[in-house]
């Protein structure tokens, strides 16, 4: 019966993973930010541990330290499958914009201040934003957007 358990939790664990790796592992492998190179696999390699710690107390005679095993094993896979979201948050900068700014409007941001950017839109965070990186990030970004975003309005 403890088959199906498992089953279950590693059938969440990838499908949760690669939510998460599709959608700020996206955007954080488009502004080719510093680890984002292993985010397609990490649903995988999260799997990978949970099925180690099975393995590994699988053999025990003792129910609780089988079932430490299979919840610890979860809760360690459960966070590893966040790292795209807090890679995404910890080393980008998120500009607010009005509305979606026109693909033309994207080029020449992206070529004046020469670094890779996203322009996506969350519902949970209030509208659209441009991302770039932390470490390409300057105040005149900001100044650049609102008088774009003025010009366009007037």
């Amino acid at each position: 019966m403890m088959i199906f358990a498992h089953l279950f939790f590693a059938f969440t664990i990838v499908m949760f993973g690669s939510d998460f790796a599709a959608m700020d592992g996206r955007m954080a492998g488009e502004l080719d930010l510093p680890g984002s190179g292993i985010i397609p696999l990490i649903p995988w390699i999260a799997l990978g541990l949970y099925v180690l710690a099975v393995l590994f107390t699988r053999k025990s005679d003792r129910v609780p330290i089988r079932s430490a095993g299979v919840v610890g094993g979860y809760l360690f896979a459960g966070l590893l499958v966040m790292y795209p979201n807090v890679l995404f948050d910890q080393l980008s900068t998120k500009i607010k914009t009005r509305e979606f700014l026109p693909p033309e409007a994207l080029e020449d941001f992206e070529r004046i201040f020469d670094t890779p950017s996203v322009h996506y839109s969350s519902s949970s965070s209030g509208g659209p934003w441009i991302a770039v990186p932390n470490k390409s990030f300057d105040k005149a970004m900001v100044d650049w957007v609102e008088k774009f975003e003025k010009r366009n309005t007037e």
